[in-house]
C-alpha cells in the first residue's frame, strides 16, 4: 500500500450515478425476479391483479422498487383527475370517449379500434389517445396506452372514462 496514490479529497456520494446503476441492475433482471423483490420490498404488491402483465409492460421505466408505484393507477382506483387535464385533453373530445366501439379487449385490437373511429369520425388521433390515457390513469404519461386499457380490463376502462366525464366543471 502507498499513500501517494491516495488523494486528500474525501469520497464523494452521486446519487445520480447510483441511480443510474441501480437502473442497469433492474434491466437485467427476469420478469420472474423482478415481481418477487417487489413483493419482498411491499408484501401487499402480490395482490395485485395481472402482476405479471404490469411488471412487464412498465419494463425499464423503473429504476428503484419505490418507483413501481408511480403506475399505482394500474391497480388502484384512487385516482386524483387534475382540473387542468380534464378541460385540456378530455373536454375537447368528451362527446367521443364514450362511443368508440371497443369489442376486443387486447392491446392489438384496442389500437385498430381507436385509429379506425378518428379515421371515420375525422378525429385526430393524439387527442383521443391523450384523452383516453388521462381518463384511465389520471395522468399523461405511463406505460403503452393500449397496453394499460388491456390491463385494467373494459369494465374499469369505461367506469374511469364515466368518472373523468363527471369531474367536468
Amino acid at each position: 500500500f502507498d499513500f501517494s496514490g491516495c488523494v486528500k479529497t474525501p469520497a464523494s456520494f452521486d446519487p445520480v450515478k447510483l441511480n443510474w446503476l441501480q437502473g442497469e441492475y433492474y434491466k437485467e433482471l427476469s420478469t420472474e425476479s423482478k415481481i418477487q423483490k417487489l413483493i419482498d420490498y411491499n408484501p401487499s404488491y402480490k395482490d395485485i391483479p395481472n402482476l405479471t402483465k404490469i411488471v412487464e409492460s412498465i419494463g425499464d421505466r423503473v429504476k428503484t422498487l419505490a418507483d413501481f408505484d408511480n403506475f399505482k393507477f394500474l391497480w388502484s382506483d384512487d385516482l386524483i383527475y387534475p382540473q387542468e387535464l380534464l378541460v385540456s385533453k378530455i373536454l375537447p373530445v368528451k362527446d367521443h370517449l364514450l362511443n368508440i366501439p371497443f369489442v376486443n379487449w387486447d392491446a392489438k385490437n384496442l389500437e385498430l379500434t381507436v385509429k379506425e373511429y378518428c379515421t371515420t369520425n375525422n378525429i385526430k388521433l393524439g387527442s383521443i389517445i391523450h384523452a383516453l390515457r388521462v381518463a384511465t390513469t389520471a395522468t399523461t404519461v405511463g406505460i403503452s396506452l393500449f397496453d394499460g386499457l388491456e390491463i385494467l380490463g373494459q369494465d374499469k376502462v369505461l367506469t374511469r372514462i364515466k368518472n373523468s366525464l363527471q369531474h367536468l366543471t
